[in-house]
């Protein structure tokens, strides 16, 4: 990778980072794509797995203002592509450890670059994609109910709320078991609880049904 990165300095002027990043881009044609940012020039960045031509970006997302390069940020701004930043990219390959539930959550919120109507579309389509039923959705509240689905044994069921005001999607969520009344989900630790091993549970199989959904942060309310 060494002898690489030297060749591309030589014959493309390429400047190397003084380490490597995770960065999110939002290419003009839609496309996502959060990958290991290494080297780049005026015209291009190195990923780890590809080449991206600056000019084919929409955005780019950084962990925070401060790994921004002084020059590769002149680069974007002359190409008129939008800098933004998310602390889920803090690490290569990881979120945040602040992107997790506190004791008493009931509200998952991901913030995300999308306008409001585009990111209620894209949520829904997320969400059904990954097997969720929708009971109700409404265009003008941006508001889905899912239908019930069950966690890990048969008995476990839930269904989620999902709100969008902003560029924000608002979620929350309900269990119940085949015989009990239904609760909203509260995150809770603690052991030898019923309700809070359901509640483990429930969470651990949204967010891994959330994966792959870009969004700038994941902040538990």
């Amino acid at each position: 990778m060494k002898i690489v990165i030297a060749t591309l300095v030589l014959t493309f002027g390429v400047i190397t980072s003084s380490f490597s990043q995770n960065v999110r881009l939002l290419f003009k044609n839609g496309e996502t794509k959060t990958e290991e940012l290494q080297a780049f020039s005026d015209i291009r960045l190195f990923l780890k797995n590809s080449t991206v031509e600056i000019s084919s970006l929409e955005s780019i997302s950084f962990a925070s203002e401060d790994v921004v390069d002084k020059k590769l940020k002149g680069y974007l701004t002359q190409a008129r592509i939008q800098i933004l930043f998310s602390n889920e990219l803090s690490k290569p390959g990881q979120a945040s450890k602040g992107h997790y539930p506190k004791e008493g959550s009931q509200t998952i919120i991901l913030t995300c670059q999308d306008s409001s109507r585009a990111l209620f579309k894209r949520i829904g389509q997320h969400l059904a994609t990954k097997g969720y039923g929708i009971d109700y959705s409404s265009t003008e509240l941006f508001t889905i109910k899912t239908s019930f689905r069950p966690i890990a044994k048969p008995r476990y069921l839930y269904f989620l709320n999902v709100v969008v005001i902003g560029n924000r999607a608002i979620i929350t969520a309900q269990w119940k078991t085949t015989r009990s009344e239904v609760f909203d989900w509260i995150y809770s630790s603690k052991k030898g609880n019923f309700k809070s091993r359901v509640s483990q549970v429930l969470h651990n199989d949204l967010i891994q049904n959330l994966e792959g959904f870009n969004r700038l942060e994941t902040v538990y309310r």
